[in-house]
């Protein structure tokens, strides 16, 4: 029994290690630990040439809010603009990547940040469901049904295809 605790404790602690190592979370140790700098600076280098379009855009954000609150400017105005472009850039997803890159903290949060919008999307159609029932918009009810179930499994389907890739 010992010896079977003992093999079962040896191949979790292996699983568990192969499959961190394997979805890259130890990269980023090695990066800051075991590499030499001339490494560190070509993967930075790499990294900010790779993604230079997103970092325009991430400085631009940030300087037209720094602008909006040092001016007083009108702030819907520029939320608009922030939300516009951030949708056309992917600025969001690519915030959110990023997020997802810290060790054993960013994918929690960014759980913690995308679910309630599944949550909030699904009460929306319960919400709209309700009010349609009591009109008697029966054929309206089945669309907005179907088209929040497609909307959520097209959503658990690019989730998939993220972790695997």
């Amino acid at each position: 029994m010992k010896k079977f605790l003992l093999n079962f404790l040896k191949n979790f602690y292996t699983m568990i290690y192969d499959t961190l190592d394997n979805t890259g979370v130890f990269k980023y140790f090695k990066l800051l630990f075991l590499k030499s700098k001339s490494e560190k600076t070509k993967f930075f280098k790499e990294y900010f040439h790779k993604n230079k379009t997103i970092i325009l855009v991430f400085v631009a954000i940030v300087l037209l809010v720094f602008l909006v609150f040092k001016f007083n400017l009108n702030k819907p105005i520029a939320t608009l603009v922030i939300l516009i472009v951030g949708m056309i850039t992917h600025f969001f997803t690519e915030l959110l990547a990023l997020v997802a890159l810290i060790p054993f903290v960013g994918p929690i949060i960014v759980k913690v940040i995308s679910i309630p919008f599944i949550i909030l999307l699904n009460a929306f159609t319960y919400a709209i469901s309700f009010f349609a029932l009591k009109k008697g918009y029966r054929v309206e009810i089945v669309k907005s049904r179907s088209f929040t179930l497609i909307l959520l499994t097209g959503i658990l389907i690019g989730y998939i295809i993220g972790k695997i890739l």
